[in-house]
């Protein structure tokens, strides 16, 4: 068995970027090595993991820094996006070699790894009893980003007639990714100079750290052509509070986007809300899943398994699965928009996860109630 040790192939330390109380430091690491991991599924099916291959930026926050030992009051780990993974499986070979099971174990990992440790999810290791754990792994975001996709021009043409004797234009769309968070413009057809003109909000939760991805495609019938992409990170949106700026396609021959960018701070002082403006958001609402006691049993198992969908209006959001137990624990924060603080309605709906039936308990709550930033 080949014995590799966890690297660390790169580290940067932040100092005037962030609060004078706190460190944080980013450090890529990476594995590629032998592992010795075993499981039964059951009595006749054994499966396991020979050799892993693991990178990622882990981010480590060191906060509270105080006058005495141990000189920190917590430390904060995650990774600020998904981290890569290759698996090679033992066990059932035919099976778990195979490109569809392999894909799917893999993301199945991931997708653990991420309910833990990926933004906005954080592990959490407080080292003196004045700090709360449900405050470090659910903090206020640091902030707010609204990204006003506004044009591009000089893209590539993609479409071409004639066998390719005649090239024609491209029929673009632009997506836009922060973690989890995804979206896509409409199209605008046969255009190298597209005008978008639209609005999205991003909260913020590290910045320097979180990245804009965008990503320009033509569409087209079977697969869209891939027309350059920009990565940008927040902290620079946050130094120069708005940007309005061309930025250069890269990994293509020739394009750029136009993008306008402005940074808001939260504030949790209710005189200062006002009604939205042309659909845009005028608070952000944070909501801290903690847990529940006594949900009602299932027939079949001595303790429901359940999860919990948070919702304003059409955004809907849904806790992890907390399995066998009548006093779950989620721990989870969440993030919403309000557009209109009087007329929205927070919903909270507990639900049995169970495959052949769904037993609801809602509960309904006026955003101006709870913890309201405003933008």
């Amino acid at each position: 068995m080949k014995v590799v040790p966890l690297r660390i192939t790169g580290i940067r330390a932040y100092t005037h970027e962030v609060d004078q109380r706190e460190v944080i430091l980013d450090m890529n690491i990476d594995y590629d090595g032998d592992v010795d991991i075993d499981a039964d599924v059951n009595a006749a099916i054994k499966a396991g993991v020979k050799e892993l291959k693991f990178q990622g930026m882990l981010r480590v926050i060191l906060e509270p820094l105080i006058g005495q030992a141990p000189l920190v009051g917590g430390v904060t780990l995650f990774f600020i996006r998904r981290p890569t993974m290759q698996v090679n499986w033992t066990g059932m070979t035919n099976v778990l070699d195979s490109p569809a099971f392999s894909s799917l174990s893999e993301q199945s990992i991931i997708d653990i790894i991420a309910s833990i440790m990926v933004l906005p999810n954080r592990m959490c290791i407080p080292l003196i009893d004045q700090i709360k754990v449900d405050v470090m792994r659910f903090p206020l975001p640091r902030g707010v980003v609204r990204v006003h996709v506004l044009e591009a021009r000089d893209l590539v043409a993609k479409d071409t007639y004639m066998m390719g004797m005649v090239k024609g234009k491209s029929d673009p769309y632009t997506t836009l990714r922060v973690g989890n968070r995804y979206f896509k413009t409409k199209t605008i057809k046969e255009n190298l100079h597209p005008k978008w003109n639209e609005v999205y909000e991003f909260v913020v939760h590290e910045a320097p750290g979180q990245e804009l991805e965008v990503e320009v495609y033509d569409e087209d019938r079977d697969k869209d052509d891939f027309l350059g992409k920009y990565n940008l990170d927040f902290g620079e949106v946050k130094r120069e509070k708005e940007m309005d700026q061309w930025f250069p396609l890269e990994r293509i021959a020739h394009g750029e986007i136009h993008l306008k960018l402005q940074w808001f701070a939260l504030n949790s002082d209710p005189s200062l809300l006002k009604e939205s403006n042309a659909g845009l958001s005028c608070a952000m609402l944070a909501v801290y899943l903690d847990n529940a006691s006594n949900l009602p049993l299932t027939r079949r198992s001595a303790g429901p398994s359940s999860y919990v969908e948070i919702s304003i209006d059409k955004d809907v959001q849904k806790s992890k699965v907390v399995y066998m137990n009548k006093d779950p624990a989620w721990e989870q924060g969440f993030t919403f928009f309000v557009q209109n603080i009087k007329t929205q309605q927070l919903t909270v709906q507990v639900s049995h996860a169970a495959l052949n039936m769904t037993h609801t308990q809602t509960h309904t709550q006026d955003p101006s109630d709870a913890l309201l930033d405003t933008l």
